[in-house]
């Protein structure tokens, strides 16, 4: 049963970064962070902008959980938003 999780696990991760990287720019970074998690480093990209492509991410990922067969794995995407021009 763990393989089985697994796998459908990892497909679901590449599904998720094709979803991703079919919306991200070609100045975009897309990173995968830890076991589960997808970091979109956005270079020279204001805060509004920003904002819009965090929320057309979370759009296109965000599926019902009864939905494509993924169970469990699908969750509710979260996203920050960091200005490195600010301190703090």
């Amino acid at each position: 049963m763990y393989e089985h999780r697994s796998v459908l696990k990892d497909s679901v991760l590449k599904e998720i970064g094709k979803r991703v990287s079919d919306e991200m720019r070609s100045s975009d970074i897309m990173i995968r962070w830890g076991g589960e998690a997808f970091l979109v480093l956005c270079p020279r990209t204001d805060l509004k902008d920003a904002s819009m492509l965090a929320e057309r991410l979370r759009e296109k990922i965000t599926v019902p959980r009864s939905g494509a067969g993924c169970g469990e794995f699908w969750r509710r995407p979260l996203a920050g938003i960091r200005n490195p021009e600010r301190s703090n």
